[in-house]
């Protein structure tokens, strides 16, 4: 069971995977009657019961309660393929990512192609148009979309393997020319002739800061002997501190 919790209040809408290596995504026209209905969204919208390809499908409402998904279709966000849901015409659509369904018992070890190779499914398979034909005769979206994703993640770590190589290879070429240069540079004693000149460079010397004097400042004193308090020279200091000093 998948549930939607991702709103998308717009979306761009493309009707299929833009990559030339995937094969259409079967898209079932609505009825008649489900035009007829005023909830239907519209078109490219299919009632979420007409497909058994998809496993169950449920969203999140208020207080937490869950609804079972009544209009479904299929947009690609952001390239990545999403399948949205919406209750009725109007209603805040939701999206996930769409995938393929679980099957209960893959063929790991078993006889006959196993389910972890999927060599059959690479860009470069010679057997691809056949692949791609089984694909649209199995009508099964899901498996389409994750298809067309592992073609298109493939190709892309391809791509960027080539580029990595191309940029080793040029990294190597620079490396070569940059010891070449040196081995001019150090035969011909460069350091040697710029010594007497970098050494008549005088540093550049800061300049002095003045640093501001500092003046104490006469703060009450710590009464610490009682006998003190009465004492006239103390009041006189304390009532200075208290009123601040006279003026001149």
């Amino acid at each position: 069971m998948t549930t939607f919790i991702t709103y998308i209040p717009t979306t761009s809408f493309h009707p299929s995977p833009s990559s030339s290596f995937a094969p259409p995504l079967p898209v079932h026209a609505p009825l008649t009657s489900e035009l007829n209905d005023l909830d239907h969204p519209g078109e490219g919208w299919v009632l979420y019961s007409s497909d058994p390809n998809h496993y169950p499908l449920t969203f999140l409402i208020q207080h937490g309660h869950m609804e079972l998904a009544k209009y479904i279709t299929y947009r690609d966000i952001g390239n990545e393929m999403q399948l949205i849901r919406v209750c009725k015409k109007g209603d805040p659509e939701y999206s996930i990512p769409l995938h393929s369904k679980v099957c209960p018992s893959p063929n790991l070890n078993g006889p006959g192609l196993h389910d972890t190779d999927l060599s059959i499914f690479s860009p470069d398979s010679p057997s691809i148009d056949y692949v791609n034909y089984s694909l649209i005769q199995l009508n099964d979206v899901g498996i389409i979309t994750d298809i067309h994703r592992f073609r298109d993640y493939t190709t892309c770590c391809k791509q960027i393997a080539q580029v990595r190589e191309e940029l080793e290879e040029e990294e190597e070429r620079l490396t070569s020319k940059t010891l070449e240069v040196e081995r001019y540079l150090a035969h011909a004693a460069v350091c040697t002739h710029l010594q007497p000149y970098l050494v008549s460079i005088h540093p550049y010397t800061p300049p002095t800061q003045r640093i501001p004097c500092i003046f104490a400042v006469q703060g009450p004193p710590n009464i610490k002997d009682k006998e003190k308090e009465n004492d006239l020279d103390l009041c006189q200091v304390l009532t200075h501190w208290v009123n601040g000093p006279k003026s001149l």
